[in-house]
C-alpha cells in the first residue's frame, strides 16, 4: 500500500487505527447530499460553469461516495477541490483514515490535508499526496502532528483535491478520484518528560504544507556535530540550516522557503553516526 502524502511532514501508510473516532467528522461516508453536487457538511468548487464533485453509488459502504474529476472551461482544466466546513472535535487525533479510489492521468496527484484548529489557530496538521492510480478502493491514514504535546484542538477542517505532478502546472482531463468512509484515529496520549532527551530524533515538521515558513524539530541525545540540510526532488541541496557542534538536548530550527519554488523537499538530519530525512511540500 502506498503513501498519500500531504501536511506537515513525512507521510507514512498506517494498516490499522486505534481509537477510532468516527463522529467527529461530519457525513463521513458521504451519504447525506442536498443535492447530486454538493455532500452535506462539505463544500466542492463547482460554479455555475463546471462540476468536478459530485455523487457516486460507487462506495466502499453505504450507498453514495464523493467522486471528484477534472473537467474543463475555456479549454482549460479545472481540478476537483472538496472541502469540509470547520467542525467541532474534542480530542487529539493522530491520523486521519479513509478509502479511495484514483485514475491517474499525466503524473497527476491525489491529496489531501486535515488542520487541527485550537481557538481558529493552527495546533496540528497532516498531508499526503500520492501519484500511484488504484482501480479498488485502498486504505490510507495521514499522520496528525501537533506542535505541542498537551493542547487538545476544538475544532478542524479537511481537504481532498486533485494537484499536478511537481514538473507540471496544469491538471489532465481524466484524472479522478472516489473517497469514502473518513474516521479519525489513535487519541494520543503523549506527554514527554523533562530532562535530556534519550534517543535521537527528527520530527515531521510543522506546519506541513508550509508557505513560507516552517519549524523543523529535533532531539540528540549527546554532544556531536550536528548538519541539518535541505534537498529537492533531484537530491541538491538547496540549503544548510544547521552545521556545528551541539551538546545534547531539543532543538527547533526555523525555515524560510520564501525564496524556493513550491515542491516536495526533504530534509536530512545527521548527529554523530545517526542519520535521518523526512519529507515536506512547501505550498504557494
Amino acid at each position: 500500500m502506498n503513501t498519500l502524502i500531504r501536511i506537515v511532514l513525512a507521510v507514512l501508510l498506517i494498516p490499522a487505527l486505534a481509537g477510532i473516532v468516527r463522529a467527529q467528522i461530519p457525513n463521513a461516508g458521504f451519504e447525506t447530499w442536498t443535492n447530486s453536487t454538493t455532500p452535506g457538511s462539505w463544500v466542492p468548487n463547482n460554479t455555475g460553469f463546471w462540476t468536478t464533485v459530485s455523487r457516486t453509488t460507487t462506495s466502499h459502504t453505504g450507498t453514495y461516495a464523493a467522486q471528484g474529476q477534472v473537467t474543463t472551461y475555456a479549454s482549460s482544466p479545472i481540478a476537483p477541490t472538496l472541502t469540509s466546513i470547520v467542525f467541532p472535535v474534542s480530542q487529539r487525533a493522530t491520523a486521519l483514515s479513509g478509502y479511495y479510489r484514483f485514475t491517474q492521468l499525466g503524473g497527476d496527484q491525489i491529496g489531501a490535508i486535515v488542520v487541527m484548529l485550537k481557538n481558529s489557530s493552527a495546533i496540528g496538521a497532516g498531508a499526503g499526496v500520492d501519484t500511484v492510480a488504484y482501480s479498488s478502493f485502498t486504505q490510507v491514514s495521514i499522520p496528525i502532528y501537533y506542535d505541542d504535546t498537551t493542547t487538545v484542538p476544538d475544532s478542524a477542517y479537511i481537504e481532498i483535491f486533485i494537484g499536478p505532478h511537481t514538473d507540471s502546472s496544469k491538471v489532465h482531463v481524466g484524472s479522478s478520484f472516489i473517497v469514502d468512509d473518513l474516521t479519525f484515529g489513535g487519541v494520543s496520549a503523549v506527554k514527554e518528560l523533562p530532562g535530556l532527551p534519550a534517543a535521537f530524533r527528527l520530527e515531521q515538521n510543522f506546519p506541513n504544507p508550509f508557505n513560507p515558513t516552517t519549524n523543523i524539530r529535533f532531539s540528540i541525545p549527546q554532544e556531536s556535530r550536528v548538519v541539518l540540510k535541505i534537498f529537492n526532488m533531484l537530491g541538491q541541496e538547496v540549503q544548510t540550516l544547521v552545521n556545528e557542534r551541539r551538546p545534547a538536548g531539543n532543538y527547533t530550527v526555523d525555515l524560510n522557503g520564501a525564496a524556493l519554488p513550491s515542491g516536495i523537499y526533504f530534509y536530512t538530519l545527521s548527529a554523530g553516526t545517526s542519520v535521518q530525512s523526512r519529507k515536506m511540500i512547501l505550498m504557494k
